[in-house]
């Protein structure tokens, strides 16, 4: 079965997860063919944005819960080494991630949201980092990212109960960038991943890589990357039709060089 629908829409390219029947629990096979899908992306310089959906009633209910009981020691680090590698991926990829949720979006599927660079929500989507009702931690990148978006104290709070919370909610912690209509969805995000995927590419990798390195880094070590950054894509053919475009009062068009 495929587990992961692939499609290019221009310089998008449009990864769905596929797996309705279980809210797109990401299990073994999904995370194998998400993670390839995801260095295929990388690698292919014709695509410049990758937006990242859900099939069916939900985005993702989080990992394949009825696939945890029976682990051994051995095979619960292969599965949580492989969502390790999607997330990472996700981090380092200098093309920008547009992901649009609705319905549940529970564990690692909020691993999957603060992962990404850009945000839709549906009214009605439901979160949970629900780890502990199951009796595990946060894993898949949680606690890496929760923390740093909305701070120690309220990441507890999120991590302990296991609460649901809204899209609404979402939004004012900053997990979401924002929020339309359930049947706006698709449309919206997608046109914004192809304004991004029109836009200036170098720039824009290099802009996701900053504020990534601000995240791991003190002052000194941003302000370096930031000197050399700026510096390489002074030289950049999409900075020079910039300024063109600028002093000739137009939309510049970029090329992604």
């Amino acid at each position: 079965m495929e587990f992961l629908i692939s499609e290019k829409i221009g310089k998008v390219i449009h990864l769905s997860l596929n797996n309705p029947d279980s809210r797109n629990a990401l299990h073994i096979d999904m995370r194998s063919q998400l993670f390839a899908a995801l260095q295929d992306a990388q690698s292919d310089p014709e695509i410049k944005a990758i937006l990242l959906t859900g099939q069916g009633s939900s985005f993702c209910a989080g990992g394949d819960v009825k696939a945890m009981g029976d682990s051994t020691p051995r095979q619960s680090m292969e599965r949580l080494q492989s969502y390790n590698r999607i997330i990472s991926l996700m981090k380092d990829m200098d093309k920008p991630i547009v992901t649009a949720v609705h319905g549940y979006v529970f564990g690692a599927g909020c691993s999957l949201v603060l992962a990404s660079d850009i945000v839709f929500a549906a009214k009605d989507t439901k979160f949970s980092f629900g780890f502990l009702k199951i009796g595990l931690m946060p894993d898949a990148g949680s606690t890496y990212y929760l923390p740093r978006l909305i701070g120690v104290m309220r990441a507890k709070e999120l991590i302990f109960s296991g609460r649901f919370f809204d899209e609404e909610e979402a939004y004012q912690m900053g997990m979401v960038t924002e929020i339309c209509e359930s049947v706006e969805l698709f449309g919206r995000a997608l046109k914004y991943a192809q304004s991004l995927a029109n836009g200036p590419a170098l720039a824009i990798g290099m802009a996701k890589k900053a504020l990534q390195l601000s995240l791991e880094t003190g002052f000194a070590g941003a302000l370096e990357f930031e000197r050399i950054g700026q510096s390489l894509l002074q030289q950049s053919r999409d900075h020079k039709e910039g300024i063109r475009a600028f002093q000739e009062k137009r939309k510049a068009e970029f090329v992604g060089e």
